[in-house]
């Protein structure tokens, strides 16, 4: 999508406006700043999906100001980086105008006690360390289980991870793998398009080492 945004914010004769885009709605783990920046310029707004943003190599999350202009709202759910699903939390970032406006459009809803609570200590002075912590873990922990994946399977391709998911090209896999690596871990089998994708977290994790024991055993056996 974003390829596509580029190419008509390139060219003059086929800009956002003239072709009366009212706005853009952008889903991409990692989108671009320039283009972000030149279409809140040429589209009468910008939504930014950043749920998966703080997992990329360069956050846009870091730089929050240089999004949040002219008619940009930034929007980063809780539930993925902070492991907080089902909490109904999230942030949105803009100009206090387009704030404001916002409210007259949400729906309210009563916040119970372990929600409010939950905002108490990630946005708390001491909550700006434990949100770094928790970044941290899980970007450790995507590193862990995409180098168990090396070591698994040395030649499988594997997409460079960018968020909490790690795919891998199920056509590259041995016989028999596939089947394994969904019943041994937290993944989605999405054969149509080619890829498995697995899900960073200690199940992926723990279900790649008992792979590789039960794979060095059955070699150490023969």
């Amino acid at each position: 999508p974003w390829a596509r945004l580029q190419a008509a914010l390139a060219a003059p004769a086929q800009s956002l406006r003239e072709t009366d885009t009212q706005a853009v709605i952008d889903t991409s783990p990692w989108p671009c700043l320039e283009t972000i920046k030149k279409a809140a310029d040429s589209a009468a707004g910008i939504i930014l999906d950043l749920t998966y943003d703080p997992f990329a190599d360069d956050p846009i999350t870091s730089r929050l100001s240089e999004v949040i202009m002219g008619n940009t709202i930034a929007c980063l759910s809780l539930s993925k980086v902070f492991g907080l699903a089902g909490m109904r939390l999230g942030i949105l970032a803009a100009s206090p105008e387009l704030i404001n406006e916002a409210r007259e459009l949400a729906d309210p809803f009563a916040l119970d006690y372990a929600q409010l609570a939950t905002c108490r200590v990630l946005f708390s002075t001491r909550g700006d360390q434990f949100r770094r912590d928790v970044l941290h873990e899980a970007l450790s922990l995507r590193a862990r289980v995409v180098d168990q994946l090396r070591r698994l399977l040395p030649h499988a391709r594997i997409t460079p991870p960018q968020t909490n998911f790690v795919s891998v090209y199920v056509h590259d896999l041995p016989e028999g793998m596939k089947e394994k690596l969904v019943q041994a871990t937290a993944c989605k089998d999405y054969s149509p398009i080619g890829l498995l994708r697995l899900t960073a977290n200690q199940d992926t994790l723990s279900g790649l080492e008992a792979i590789s024991q039960e794979m060095a055993a059955a070699e150490s056996n023969r």
